[in-house]
């Protein structure tokens, strides 16, 4: 969930009678041909098809198996035709293997993150615990009712039920291992596993049954116990040389494949505690291990230490042989670490989470990934109108460039790919080329029907915009001054106001006069001769999205602010909690001309109607809303099932193209979100 980087880079627009053309970059979330976006999220997909507040005319990419946030916990059902999600976000989600569409929706209210999930034997039940409040909930899955709410003594970190289905177990911070009966929903006996901790934050990390029920292992820091079961004695005591990260117990129960906290593998034997093998991969850190159905190979998860510019990491999923962990496959290596791997009961699906919110399935026998492998993988960040309306150009977390045809929703080709996440993208009025911004460090300008890069810039910031006719690049030099590049060249024609300093971000209006550059204190400059104008904007603001109207007379501002309040002195004081921040300001004056208030917590993109009457807002509280300019007033608001994170109208102003976290873009006909 780790949740995705701070969109970067402000939309520029640039268009007119001068022959500019709007586009816009991830911070922006301008109207026009530019756009900023996220993984577009389906309308709730936990409603009833009538309930839906508007039903959306295309999506681009895929929402298939896109679980909206960072995936800690991954189970199939037990006849492997569903599989279950969880992860930063309260909600379990529960997917179809076959169709990869999305089946139900479970909250577990409040913000509280799912920690661990389980599917009881006859697959009626679903068990999840949570990180913070302690509580560990089980849902009836046909009726989709809350039949139990356990109230555990620390957090839980791993629940397991007997293979009965009769008892469900938990473990966690602490010694202690608890159980309840499934039946009645009473707390049974619970057993302290007998292995001194170094500190009260210790763990019990893993705990299994046994496929026969009679025995049941928990792993404890460098301890691995084994206890008879229901009685809970304690059998077998087994002593690793590294602490025990997570274990996964054969089909067979003779052997355990372990991780540990070197990221290495090992199997070993459950009676006696003799590594049949151990295995350290070179450049990749194991996290977790599930067995095959037959024993006979492990799906491990795994993240490689490289840091990439935008301080990300590269995830890993491998199969190997179980009988000497001798590298089988890899199946890719996703950004962000993956957390969570299982395999189905049946042992035709192989499913893997993590960092970039999405659930990934494989066949076991093809090794084929079931998912599109077009879509992003991670958050969009930015989305960008051709000059025609017909297609997009996305930037993502996944650092890659990609264009679709809007109508059908069909994926095009892949334009390009930059070394860090993908923050602003936009396209030249003849279509034909694109500029990409990224967290790299460098600005990409691309020839859409080749996919050949034209050219590369060094930069400071990850926004960028074009000026007379795509021949001209707008981006920061190294140092963090806004420059006026020249495409065709490479050369540097234009430094704004070197004595304003290092800019964060900017933002061109879209009859190319203005040029808003945006950091601890904003200034309007005339994009021409790089004169300031004046100061705008409140200072010190982390600014989510800057935009100008389609007549660069007006600014809209969005932000996401710590609540202030005055304690019992009198003092300033930051409340918890965040407070949204939506402003529109006069370009001329610098003055602020209406607030916009409604949003709960972070605003993350904004954008203008065609006509400049309307403003649209996304926000982290799942909403999209409509807002009259003139009066402030709030004439529409949509409630979604994940936080928006981008918006932008299409040049011809039908169109409304909104990102979300889970790796797609829906796009609405704006006069039916204006609509009665």
């Amino acid at each position: 969930m780790m949740h995705p980087p701070r969109l970067l880079a402000v939309l520029a627009i640039v268009a007119g009678a001068a022959g500019l053309f709007p586009c816009r970059s991830a911070l922006n979330a301008q109207t026009a041909t530019s756009g900023k976006g996220t993984k577009a999220a389906l309308l709730d997909d936990c409603l009833a098809e009538q309930d839906r507040p508007l039903k959306a005319v295309a999506r681009i990419g895929t929402s298939r198996f896109a679980h909206g946030a960072l995936v800690y916990a991954i189970a199939f059902s037990p006849d492997s035709t569903m599989v279950a999600t969880a992860g930063s976000s309260p909600r379990i989600h529960l997917w179809d293997v076959q169709t990869a569409k999305e089946l139900r929706c479970l909250t577990i209210g409040g913000e509280d993150r799912v920690q661990a999930i389980v599917f009881s034997p006859n697959g009626k039940l679903l068990a999840c615990s949570n990180a913070l409040s302690r509580i560990v909930r089980v849902w009836s899955l046909p009726d989709r009712r809350l039949i139990y709410r356990l109230e555990a003594q620390k957090q839980s970190s791993c629940l397991a039920i007997s293979p009965d289905g009769r008892v469900l177990a938990s473990v966690g911070t602490g010694s202690t291992c608890l159980f309840w009966n499934l039946q009645t929903g009473k707390m049974l006996p619970s057993i302290d596993v007998p292995v001194p901790l170094r500190t009260p934050l210790s763990r019990v990390g893993t705990m299994e049954f046994w496929p026969d029920g009679k025995r049941f292992l928990v792993a404890c820091e460098r301890t691995i116990c084994v206890f008879s079961f229901p009685d809970r004695r304690e059998l077998t005591r087994l002593q690793m040389q590294d602490e025990v990260s997570s274990l996964a117990l054969s089909p067979d129960g003779g052997s355990c494949a372990i991780t540990t906290s070197r990221g290495s593998v090992s199997v070993i034997a459950t009676s006696t505690g003799e590594a049949k093998w151990t295995k350290e991969y070179s450049g990749q850190v194991i996290k977790k291990v599930s067995y095959s159905p037959d024993g006979r190979r492990l799906i491990c998860s795994a993240f490689v230490p490289t840091r990439h510019h935008d301080n990300s990491c590269e995830g890993g999923v491998a199969l190997i042989s179980a009988v000497d962990g001798a590298k089988i496959a890899d199946l890719g290596n996703p950004q962000g670490s993956i957390d969570t791997v299982a395999w189905s009961p049946d042992g035709r699906w192989l499913a893997a989470g993590g960092l970039d919110g999405c659930a990934r399935l494989w066949d076991a026998q093809s090794l084929a990934e079931s998912d599109s492998p077009n879509a992003h993988r991670g958050p969009v960040q930015c989305i960008c109108f051709t000059p025609d309306s017909r297609s997009l150009v996305t930037g993502g977390w996944d650092r890659t460039v990609r264009l679709w045809h809007v109508e059908s929703g069909k994926f095009l080709r892949l334009v390009g790919t930059h070394d860090g996440a993908v923050s602003s993208v936009c396209v030249a009025p003849s279509g034909k080329t694109a500029a990409s911004g990224s967290v790299d460090e460098t600005a990409c300008i691309w020839d859409l029907d080749s996919v050949a890069r034209i050219r590369r810039f060094d930069v400071w910031s990850s926004s960028v915009a074009l000026l007379a006719k795509g021949r001209l690049l707008v981006a920061s030099d190294p140092d963090g001054r806004v420059n006026l590049w020249e495409i065709a060249t490479g050369k540097s024609i234009l430094r704004y106001a070197e004595d304003f300093g290092v800019a964060s971000d900017f933002t061109v209006s879209p009859d190319g006069r203005y040029l808003l550059a945006i950091r601890g204190i904003s200034g309007l400059f005339e994009a021409g001769t790089g004169k300031l104008i004046h100061q705008m904007l409140p200072e010190n603001i982390p600014y989510e999205s800057v935009v100008f109207s389609r007549d660069s007379s007006m600014i809209a501002a969005a932000a996401g602010l710590f609540g202030r309040c005055k304690d019992a002195a009198g003092d300033i004081t930051y409340a918890p909690g965040v407070v949204s921040f939506l402003r529109v300001y006069d370009v001329n004056t610098g003055k602020e001309k209406h607030r916009f208030e409604g949003h709960e917590g972070t605003v993350s993109s904004v954008a203008f109607s065609g006509d400049d009457n309307i403003l649209l807002s996304g926000g982290n509280d799942r909403t999209l809303r409509l807002w009259e300019v003139k009066t402030g007033r709030q004439s529409r608001c949509l409630r979604l099932a994940r936080p928006v994170t981008s918006l932008v109208v299409s040049p011809d102003g039908r169109l409304v193209a909104a990102g979300f976290h889970d790796g797609t873009v829906l796009i609405w006909e704006l006069a039916k979100l204006l609509g009665p």
